[in-house]
Order: C-alpha cells, then structure tokens, then sequence
C-alpha cells in the first residue's frame, strides 16, 4: 500500500523535512518511489530538501509507547552501521540546485540510498530510478547531474562488516543497467565522469581511492562493447588506480581487495593487448610483495602466488573444447606455493633468469626476508626496493630489445651477402624474410 511504501522510505533514514503546515493540494499523487508527498511539496525550501537525517522517523511520533522507544534503541545500534551517511558535495549541490528538474535528482537520490540499504529489491529501485531518468522533464544535462550522483555515492559508501552489500557493485551494476536501457547514456554521461573521476582520484582520501578503484573494476568488468569485449580505456584507468593503491601504505586488507579486483577483470585485461603489457608489470610488483613485505602475513602472500598460478591456467576459464565455458573455480588455500621465485616476462610466462639476474633479486628478497627475522623493522624503504627492482627489469627489457635488434641486422647482412652472389643478368630481386 502507499502508506507502507511512504513508511518504509522513512524506516531506511532517507526522507525529505516536510513542513506540517503544508496543505492537501501541495501532495501529488504516488509513484514508483512512494515518496511524491515527501518531494514535491512545494513549502520545502531547497535548503532543507537536501538534509538527511540521522534518526529513525519514529522519533518524530510523540508519545512513551514501549514500542517506539524499542525500535529507536534497535536502530542506534544497527542502524547505523548499515550505509555511511551520504552528502553531496558542494559541486554536486550546486548543479541540483540550479537544474531544470531538482525533484527528480532528489527522488533519485532517495532511490539510490534505497537501493544500497536493500540491494535485494535492486529490480524495484533499479527501475524506479530508470523511470525517472527517461522521463520527458529529465533532460540530457540533469540526467549527467543524476549519473554524477551514482559515482560521488560509489566513493563516498564503504562496505559494512555487517553488511553483505558491496555498494559499488551494486551502484556499477546500476550504471550498467541504465547504459542498456537509455543507450546514449554512456557515451554523453559515463565515459565522461570516468574520465573526470580518474583524473582527479589523487586528490581523493584513501579509502575514497580504494572505493574508486573497485567501481571502475566493476564498471570495466560489467560493461561490454557490441562485439562483446571491454573498454581499454577504462582497463587501463583501472590498472594505473591498482598500480596506485601499491604505493599505498600496505596492510593485509589492502592488498586482499587489489588480488580481488586482479582475479574479477584479469582475464578481460589480459585479452586486450592494450592492457595485457601492463597486467606483466603489475604481477611482477605483486611477486615483488610476496617474496618479503613485512607487512603482509604468509596467507596473503600466498594468495599472490595463486593468482599468477591462476593467470597461468586462464584464469579458470577453458577457452579449448568448450566454448570457454568457466572451469569449476579452486579455493585459493588448494594452490601450492612454489619453491622458488618466479619473474612474469612480457609473454605472461615466467622468466628463465641468469645468475647474476637471480642474484640481483634474491639480495633484494633477502634483504626484506631479513626484516622478519627482526621483528618487522618498519623503517625499511619498501618503495624504494621496488623502484630498485623496477630499474632492474627496465634493464633486462632494454637487452632484449638490444638482441632483437642484433639479430635483425644480422639478417640484414645475410640479406645483403645473397643479394650480392646473385647473378648480375638476373633481373628479379630476391625477397628476404
């Protein structure tokens, strides 16, 4: 019914201050939502239209019934702890303020906590949501407005403990669902604000980073291009983000969420030979990590060593015999950590090192080894390892390139020597391959 539909948009803590005053012919009749009576009343002056409160709407009922005061304690201690408390920047304010349609941005962004409170019911709020972007009052530069909203809320919310909901994938199956059902939203909307989000992520607080990366993850992992494969562009914004959060100061969470976002787009990246070069650099820092980061257990580090295990068999997927349909996925504690180190090549294969190369690598492993045999001296310049390591490999790629070129001017010379023991009366050039 309305009424509960109206209750329940009050229950979840994302209503709109409505002035008592207001008469019967300020309320427009119901929606999808529930929540026209709340939104386009005109007596809400659009400074308070904005609020969110952080109470349950029972508190607004006078009176000591028990169960009122029963369900205001149960909120305080769960309630809470469900979804981060959502404002939208000033930049975001000013364009809803200033738009042709500031009801509907706000009827979306009810709809947009709503979803993230209950990502169960994600095909009511899903639709809703569409509903009001397709409208005919919703024009192209309010809808980029309400898209704008999605993003700043994918890095604004942070997953719960408690909670099983992963807000940016749930907000990035969104985008994804909005994409295939308005087709010109991702060219005039979604590229865009990727582009400008990627741009300004170093400007953003860590765990804004972090919430950045996995909706671009997500976003790259879900969003597929007519022939069916997915945006570099947007594959390799994730990959300099991932390669960003490793310069972070690096625990076991941090490092768990990038070997999570490796495993979901590294087979599609890894398709692409725009990214795949840049999949080789970022296992090889991985490996890097694993070999003795001091702040990383052994039960992370040996998930880095699965995932390049994984990558090694196709990230799971059998592309022979079966149409690549997915092979029965294998719980990381059932890989096996090798014995010795391995060094990811530009072919994805490992690399077949010398001594001196082996040599080079171990002092490093080494050196870091040593640490955890002195209870975690923190003061070790882990970037600087890395950049070390990073100078070496730089090195071992410029020798390669030095004996590809060797080797064709080699064969330049052996061209040249049967060009010139050919016969002078023959007229045809000799082709050399």
């Amino acid at each position: 019914t309305f009424e509960l539909a109206v209750l329940n948009v009050f229950i979840a803590d994302s209503f709109i201050n409505v002035d008592a005053s207001s008469s019967d012919s300020d309320i427009n009749s119901t929606d999808h939502f529930g929540i026209s009576i709340l939104l386009n009343c005109p007596s809400v002056p659009k400074e308070l239209s904005m609020t969110l409160h952080s109470g349950p709407a029972m508190s607004f009922y006078p009176g000591e019934d028990v169960e009122v005061r029963a369900y205001e304690a149960m909120y305080n201690q769960f309630g809470s702890n469900v979804q981060d408390e959502y404002i939208p920047s000033q930049e975001l304010h000013h364009d809803m303020v200033h738009s042709d349609n500031l009801v509907s941005l706000q009827e979306i962004q009810v709809g947009l906590e709503q979803l993230l409170n209950d990502a169960d019911d994600f095909d009511s709020w899903s639709g809703a949501i569409r509903d009001r972007m397709v409208e005919k009052r919703m024009s192209a530069p309010t809808r980029i407005v309400a898209v704008h909203m999605i993003f700043e809320m994918a890095i604004a919310v942070s997953s719960r403990p408690l909670s099983g909901n992963n807000p940016q994938h749930t907000l990035a199956r969104l985008v994804c669902f909005l994409c295939s059902e308005i087709p010109s939203l991702l060219r005039d909307a979604v590229l865009k604000l990727l582009c400008d989000f990627h741009g300004k992520r170093l400007s953003l607080q860590t765990e804004q980073r972090i919430n950045l990366c996995v909706f671009f993850a997500e976003i790259y992992e879900k969003i597929e291009t007519e022939n069916g494969s997915r945006i570099d562009k947007v594959g390799e914004a994730l990959l300099e983000q991932l390669d960003d959060l490793l310069k972070l100061e690096m625990n076991d969470p941090l490092m768990k969420t990038i070997i999570q976002l490796v495993k979901l787009c590294g087979r599609h990246l890894d398709a692409s030979s725009m990214t795949e070069p840049r999949v080789n650099q970022l296992l090889t820092k991985l490996l890097a990590f694993a070999k003795g980061h001091p702040q990383l257990s052994e039960s992370v580090k040996t998930q880095i060593m699965c995932v390049v295990d994984l990558r090694k068999s196709g990230w799971g997927i059998c592309v022979r015999g079966n149409g690549g349909t997915p092979e029965t996925a294998t719980s990381s504690s059932n890989f096996s950590l090798p014995s010795s180190g391995i060094i990811v090549g530009d072919d994805g294969a490992a690399l077949e090192l010398n001594e001196e190369e082996r040599s080079f690598l171990e002092s490093q492993f080494n050196a870091m080894d040593g640490l955890e045999d002195t209870e975690h001296d923190h003061s070790f310049d882990d970037q600087e390892v890395l950049k070390d390591f990073g100078a070496f490999v730089k090195e071992e790629e410029d020798r390669e390139e030095e004996r590809k070129t060797a080797s064709m001017l080699e064969k330049l010379k052996m061209c040249e020597s049967d060009t010139k023991s050919e016969k002078p009366e023959s007229t045809t050039s000799s082709s050399c391959l």
